[in-house]
């Protein structure tokens, strides 16, 4: 079975070193734990560390926060669905919305429930993912001034996922214009990881006074160029894998090429006979183009379902365990995937 090893301590020391950097910014940072699972370990170390509210985007993380004990409050990144509105009110204490029907009934079951929600609307920014333009984005601000069990916490937009858009210092500016017309909210949420260049080159933060982290405390890098951030880590996961085949063959495969397990005509460099090692591990727990290895004679060839495919310059054995430190892409299958043990470093 290939292992994590997760370094809660390496991670505790990005947050914090970030969460000082954007106080003197006067920000606020929510660290984001979609990235890990809703890991309950890193959860809890957060919560003792100060995180004071914690965002993930699968209300069922949520849940096993709360069943945890931890008492941090919550954030729900993706849109709430109709059919896990009553968890949402439960769980979680703010949701990032975008559709007037669902804070309506999330109003509604806030009402059964004897609690109140923070709403976060979400307006777009131009990165296409979720979010309203600001004229209905106003209309729902009045709908919400009209119930009684819910309330705008905040506005929020995102960057830099779907449509790759930069968080530059103008579009910072024009989502602090349009928090003018929504007096008396907490929070002006910037977005995420992206916008730590812009918070560490930029001398006026406009209104942006939050922040949702989660690649930056994880991995130590920022997410427009994957850039190591200054004094984070970068190596807080390390994944093992175990060596179980090595032979010597051909670098091309022999007969006809057609479409491989995915749907795809590989393609392949001719170096005559090279040495190939097989590891127990394949697309179902990783992203193979989303690895880094730790030994510099190691190249990644490809991976099935099962396998990871490594070209190596030296002799392994069958039983070698060899090292990667893994990107977003690959962290978030590794912690999705039951099939691969996690260990802690403290």
């Amino acid at each position: 079975m290939s292992e994590i090893k997760i370094n809660i301590n390496k991670i505790i020391k990005n947050y914090h070193t970030l969460r000082e950097y954007a106080k003197k910014k006067e920000i606020i940072i929510t660290p984001v734990t979609k990235v890990v699972a809703g890991d309950i370990n890193i959860v809890k170390k957060l919560e003792a560390n100060g995180a004071k509210t914690i965002g993930d985007s699968r209300i069922y993380n949520i849940v096993k926060f709360k069943e945890a004990g931890i008492n941090s409050k919550f954030l729900l990144l993706r849109l709430p669905s109709r059919s896990e509105i009553c968890e949402v009110v439960k769980y979680s204490d703010y949701s990032c919305n975008s559709s007037v029907d669902i804070i309506s009934i999330i109003n509604e079951e806030a009402g059964r429930q004897k609690k109140q929600h923070g709403i976060v609307l979400m307006i777009e920014m131009g990165d296409l993912r979720e979010g309203v333009s600001v004229e209905t984005a106003l209309k729902i601000s009045r709908r919400i001034s009209k119930m009684d069990n819910v309330y705008l916490k905040g506005i929020g937009s995102n960057f830099a996922c779907y449509g790759g858009v930069v968080p530059s210092d103008n579009k910072m500016r024009t989502l602090s214009n349009i928090a003018q017309n929504f007096p008396n909210i907490d929070w002006v949420s910037g977005g995420n990881s992206a916008n730590i260049c812009w918070m560490r080159n930029s001398n006026n933060m406009h209104k942006i006074n939050h922040l949702r982290l989660g690649e930056s405390i994880m991995l130590g890098c920022e997410t427009l160029s994957r850039k190591p951030i200054p004094g984070l880590h970068l190596d807080s996961f390390l994944l093992i894998s175990e060596v179980i085949e090595f032979e010597r063959k051909n670098s091309i495969p022999d007969g006809e090429i057609t479409q491989d397990a995915f749907g795809k005509i590989p393609e392949f460099k001719d170096e005559g006979m090279i040495y190939r090692a097989i590891l127990d591990v394949g697309r179902q727990d990783i992203d193979p183009n989303g690895l880094k290895p730790l030994k510099k004679n190691i190249e990644i060839l490809g991976a099935s379902s099962d396998h990871l495919i490594v070209k190596s310059d030296s002799k392994l054995h069958v039983g070698d365990k060899l090292e990667f430190i893994p990107n977003y892409s690959a962290l978030l299958r590794i912690m999705t995937s039951p099939y691969i043990k996690k260990f802690y470093i403290e």
